[in-house]
């Protein structure tokens, strides 16, 4: 008789996709830039751009990119194509936020999403639809054409453009600033010396950094320690006062 695997199917990934986002595109930047940020690791420095069309009745694109390792095709398809699969990292140690194995793939509840990459001088390629679906993933030798579109003129690096449908509402400029900067999954990154995160209105080019200021709070918690019952465990943690409620 042998075992049977059950099968998720395209609504099923609608509704959980849908589900994670809540048609808020904040949520999604905010995978995007941990993503980007976990990309580059805890011990270098990047930058990371977002960028955001502000359109009315009709879809509207947001673009994120990192100058950071990259992906090759067949990394970029266990880790966008598949669902549950351990590619972050998480499980041997690294220093990533995911581990459930979906990420940046719920970005495609607002939209086609379309990954690209440069990564060992290959340009890679998939577009994931919003019914989970995709077709067989390009790779080929990274030209100066690729370079020039992707604004990666050497190195490697991501990019990653949502086709956003015109049911979702977009944002103002000022009002992503603030709430990137103020978002708690994002306080770390914002806050990070060696992070430069900027936010980017293709419609006018008004730029702005996204900071976030520790120092501008009072710390009413300091502590580290081991874990009793895990060896070689450690914990570090600082608690903050806001001046608002949360």
């Amino acid at each position: 008789m042998g075992k049977h695997r059950l099968s998720y199917g395209s609504r099923a990934f609608k509704q959980d996709a849908n589900h994670a986002m809540k048609g808020d595109i904040v949520r999604g930047l905010i995978e995007l830039i941990t993503n980007a940020d976990d990309a580059y690791g805890s011990d270098s420095s990047g930058k990371i751009r977002v960028e955001v069309e502000h359109r009315r009745g009709k879809s509207w694109n947001v673009i994120v990119r990192d100058r950071a390792k990259g992906m090759r095709k067949a990394l970029m398809v266990r880790a966008i194509g598949h669902i549950g699969t351990r590619t972050s990292g998480f499980e041997s140690g690294a220093s990533v936020r995911g581990n459930l194995g979906r990420g940046a793939k719920d970005l495609a509840a607002f939209g086609p999403v379309k990954f690209e990459s440069i990564c060992e001088d290959y340009y890679s390629m998939m577009v994931l639809e919003p019914d989970g679906s995709f077709d067989e993933p390009v790779e080929k030798r990274a030209t100066d054409r690729d370079r020039s579109d992707l604004g990666i003129p050497r190195g490697a690096g991501t990019v990653v453009t949502v086709a956003v449908d015109e049911r979702f509402r977009c944002p103002q400029h000022r009002t992503l600033v603030d709430r990137l900067s103020k978002h708690y999954q994002l306080r770390d990154i914002n806050s990070d010396p060696r992070r430069e995160l900027t936010l980017v209105d293709l419609n006018d080019s008004t730029t702005d950094g996204i900071r976030y200021g520790h120092s501008s709070l009072d710390e009413v918690v300091r502590r580290n320690g081991n874990i009793p019952g895990y060896e070689g465990a450690a914990f570090a943690i600082t608690i903050y006062r806001a001046p608002e409620r949360l």
